[in-house]
């Protein structure tokens, strides 16, 4: 008996220390976008405006959900009225879902559609909408990678 408790408190300190923790890119109650290191990478602004780590405008999302570079005028992604991503990236095809908050919570999970995948950035519920729009955008134009979560996917911005 005396072992069982051993183990289940061993058990319980185990996981309230949170060592089991996941990482996750993170955009919070007011805008600012972390990376999965918790690194300042830019932020969200009320009227779609993005900004990248030194808080100069690289992007804005318009009415209509797209994210527009200011460089070049290019659309790279687009947000429907759910806080969904759909983008094309050197061929490959990005589709996120993002999930409404679970009850007690005020951040929105978003994951690669239609797969039981990892989370990409949690998102405040304030920024739902275009939250995962403001995330794409900084990988994307970040030193000339798209970075998803821990993963890389080297490339160059046309």
């Amino acid at each position: 008996m005396d072992k069982i408790l051993i183990s289940i408190l061993l058990i319980v300190c185990l996981c309230s220390t949170n060592i089991f923790a996941q990482k996750y890119a993170l955009i919070d109650e007011h805008g600012d976008i972390y990376d999965v290191n918790k690194k300042y990478i830019g932020a969200l602004l009320k009227d779609g405006t993005v900004l990248d780590d030194k808080n100069f405008m690289v992007a804005h999302i318009d009415n209509h959900g797209y994210a527009i570079v200011k460089k070049n005028n290019f659309r790279i992604c687009n947000t429907n009225v759910e806080g969904d991503l759909t983008a094309t990236f050197q061929n490959k095809v990005f589709n996120w879902k993002t999930y409404y908050p679970t009850k007690g919570s005020e951040l929105c999970e978003v994951k690669e559609k239609d797969t039981n995948g990892e989370i990409i950035v949690l998102v405040h519920k304030k920024y739902k909408q275009y939250g995962s729009s403001a995330y794409y955008s900084i990988m994307y134009l970040r030193e000339g990678l798209l970075k998803i979560g821990n993963k890389k996917q080297k490339g160059k911005q046309k």
